[in-house]
């Protein structure tokens, strides 16, 4: 199985230290380029939350667009079941949000409070 390591473009500009044999100017020119119609910087401006078990990986993504994978059968994520097994989806999206819900919301003026 032939792996590859994919580095988003933004990376190379935003962390030029780590990324010093590539110029910040050909990474923006890479982002501008309107040749360069594969490349949609918008489909990244979101959040995401997971969950996972031993079979499956639900991903939360706060434009709507829900992923629900078969990580046994599927590790590599080719095969979004996110219309075909809605009722995983529905379970471990409750399970995500009880995860989440589980967390004490930091309120500032609580913290004052405290101290």
């Amino acid at each position: 199985m032939k792996k590859s390591l994919v580095i988003h473009p933004f990376l190379f500009a935003a962390f030029p230290i780590l990324f010093p044999l590539i110029s910040t100017r050909d990474t923006f020119q890479l982002l501008r380029d309107e040749r360069n119609h594969q490349f949609d910087i918008s489909t990244y401006v979101r959040r995401l939350k997971t969950v996972r078990t031993e079979e499956f990986k639900y991903i939360w993504a706060s434009d709507g667009c829900d992923e629900l994978y078969n990580i046994r059968l599927d590790p590599e994520e080719l095969n979004n079941l996110i219309d075909v097994k809605p009722e995983k989806a529905r379970e471990l999206k409750a399970l995500l949000t009880e995860w989440l819900n589980s967390f004490e919301l930091y309120r500032p003026e609580a913290a004052k409070q405290v101290q």
